[in-house]
């Protein structure tokens, strides 16, 4: 079985140390375990409950949440634009949306991007900027006849948004574009995990796989 699970970043807009503290402890509610955590999780992203009423897989994912220790781990560097991010419900086994991302947005007052993989095959990108109103979802499957998404949400085009999130004036470059395009249309890239990691590394970003994982030279905030 591959990768299911989702990486975010939190847009650094000069925050403190002690700001990122306080957002963390407030999401840091412990919730006590149960061991069939993962593999109830990895059945909330199945195609079987895909299926299912928006209704029923709320309700679902709502019982999820329940049972898990909600750990928000920051990895903090000042200088970085973008922070990486982890919560354990949100992440682990989990395929976020822009507007699973609202509530973390509006508590850190902040825009938040997430990347996520859906058992190696499909890679979805989001991203949330409350106070602003803007909303991303884009997916890219790694074969065509995959369809285990939700296409009300999510769009297959380009996300060409990437290019201008640090930029004030909002303006593209073109051998940028090309270049993200590439990426983006390769066709014989065998993980989605790979196509990821790739387009992570020509923005410039870092993410963290869980609350342990953080880069060199960040420091750990939060869990």
């Amino acid at each position: 079985m591959g990768t299911t699970r989702s990486f975010l970043l939190l847009k650094n807009r000069g925050f403190t140390r002690e700001e990122l503290e306080h957002c963390s402890a407030l999401r840091s509610e412990e919730r006590p375990n149960r061991p069939a955590v993962e593999i109830f999780s990895q059945f909330l992203n199945s195609n079987f409950v895909r299926q299912m009423s928006p209704e029923v897989q709320e309700l679902m994912r709502q019982m999820d949440k329940s049972g898990q220790d909600n750990r928000a781990v920051i990895a903090f560097q000042p200088g970085a634009q973008w922070l990486p991010y982890f919560e354990t419900w949100l992440c682990d086994g989990n395929i976020v949306s822009s507007e699973d991302l609202q509530e973390i947005s509006a508590q850190f007052g902040t825009a938040v991007l997430a990347f996520a993989v859906f058992d190696s095959d499909i890679l979805f990108i989001s991203y949330c900027d409350a106070e602003q109103q803007v909303f991303y979802d884009f997916v890219k499957p790694n074969y065509p006849e995959i369809e285990e998404y939700d296409t009300e949400i999510y769009q297959e085009g380009l996300p060409a948004f990437l290019l201008s999130l640090d930029k004030e004036d909002n303006v593209q470059q073109m051998g940028d574009l090309q270049r993200l395009k590439d990426i983006w249309d390769k066709e014989d890239m065998v993980f989605a995990d790979d196509r990821m990691y790739n387009i992570l590394q020509f923005l410039g970003m870092q993410v963290i796989y869980d609350e342990n994982d953080i880069p060199e030279s960040f420091t750990r905030i939060g869990g």
